[in-house]
């Protein structure tokens, strides 16, 4: 069994991150007779993961447990601005 990430490039030039699993089907005497070969979109998964892990740089876990970068002052307004600055097509 093979499993993998790989990257999909569409036809719009967006790139899509795949999951990739192939099996081999095999006879009774064990010779090669073909693969299943499944594809899942990790797209969703992906900007999960990544939202998990910028907002636990900002996260409050109760006094004391401020996130790191939560205790600098200015930092999250920038974040922000550079975030929303990455959105537009330009900086695609």
């Amino acid at each position: 069994m093979l499993e993998r990430e790989v990257q999909h490039r569409k036809k719009t030039g967006e790139v899509i991150p795949l999951a990739l699993s192939a099996t081999p089907i095999r006879d009774e005497a064990g010779a090669y007779q073909g693969a299943v070969i499944v594809l899942r979109d990790l797209s969703e998964i992906k900007k999960l993961q990544e939202k998990k892990a910028i907002s636990s740089l900002f996260k409050k876990g109760g006094p004391g447990h401020e996130g790191p970068l939560e205790k600098l002052p200015g930092v999250l307004p920038a974040f922000l601005e550079i975030k929303n600055a990455l959105k537009l097509k330009h900086f695609l």
